[in-house]
């Protein structure tokens, strides 16, 4: 695993990786919401970063999971490092974070 990024298990087991550089922007309270995919599953999974670590809010068709992404009015960001272009929204405030938590996250 690269210094540039971190592993990250999803919720239907599979190993995922992340760039760091999202941890190094929650700790100077700058929050975000990003996506992957279990390869494995063909299953799309939406992640935040908060103040406890990364939370997983929804998994899904992947199609369904970018759309839900697309559909966040939050500026999209990306990092770059040796593994490419990550591509993540920047919530706006924690609070935002927080409704947008709650809004994906009840059933």
């Amino acid at each position: 695993m690269s210094k540039y990024a971190k592993q990250l298990i999803t919720p239907d087991g599979e190993i995922v990786y992340y760039p760091t550089g999202l941890h190094s922007l929650a700790e100077e309270e700058v929050y975000t919401i990003f996506h992957t995919m279990s390869l494995s599953t063909m299953t799309g999974h939406l992640y935040a970063t908060t103040p406890n670590g990364i939370k997983h809010l929804k998994s899904g068709d992947p199609f369904y999971i970018e759309k839900l992404y697309e559909e966040i009015p939050w500026r999209e960001r990306t990092l770059s490092n040796e593994s490419g272009i990550f591509f993540y929204k920047e919530a706006p405030s924690y609070d935002e974070l927080e409704k947008l938590i709650k809004e994906l996250t009840k059933e």
